[in-house]
């Protein structure tokens, strides 16, 4: 594994970057690693927790300081928070080693994907859960176009067809970044 171009998967919640990402992750032997896991598990808190003690902003500082740790690193295929490309530097370190890939579907598939928003901190609190998250989508599009270098729609495709695309993404473009 070590040497490989990193595999960053970035998208909204629900987006599949967790299912996706361990699945191809087996397929082109990379170590897979969930950024809310690990910042979950470095705080002892669950990322509700930390957004309901700290605010967002502290855990976006947190957030941060983990991608820089995982930047540092080959190998690895990155399951990113959905808020990642919020901060540039986030985006530049990501796209230095790795393959940066949006995986995209529509508010109402995201919204069944995700099932109970109760662990959702930016639609938890919300009175229309769906609407707030097509609000968030069009203040992040921009922000995830800009940062992949691909993207896969996945709303009408399956988990294997979705990790297939993946696969071969990676395998063709990786290296040539």
């Amino acid at each position: 594994m070590s040497g490989k171009r990193n595999l960053a998967l970035i998208g909204f919640m629900g987006s599949g970057k967790t299912t996706i990402g361990r699945l191809a992750s087996r397929r082109l032997d990379l170590q897979f690693l969930d950024t809310d896991v690990l910042l979950e598990e470095r705080y002892g808190m669950s990322v509700r927790e930390m957004f309901s003690a700290n605010g967002e902003t502290e855990f976006r500082r947190l957030e941060k300081l983990l991608i820089d740790d995982l930047c540092s690193r080959t190998g690895l295929l990155i399951a990113t928070g959905g808020g990642v490309v919020l901060n540039q530097e986030n985006v530049s370190n990501l796209r230095k080693n790795s393959l940066v890939l949006l995986l995209q579907a529509e508010p109402h598939t995201l919204i069944s994907r995700i099932g109970s928003v109760d662990s959702r901190p930016l639609l938890a609190t919300a009175s229309n859960p769906v609407e707030r998250l097509s609000q968030l989508l069009l203040e992040r599009g921009e922000a995830y176009r800009q940062a992949a270098h691909c993207k896969i729609n996945s709303d009408l495709l399956d988990a294997d067809e979705t990790v297939e695309r993946v696969v071969t993404l990676y395998n063709t473009i990786a290296g040539e970044i």
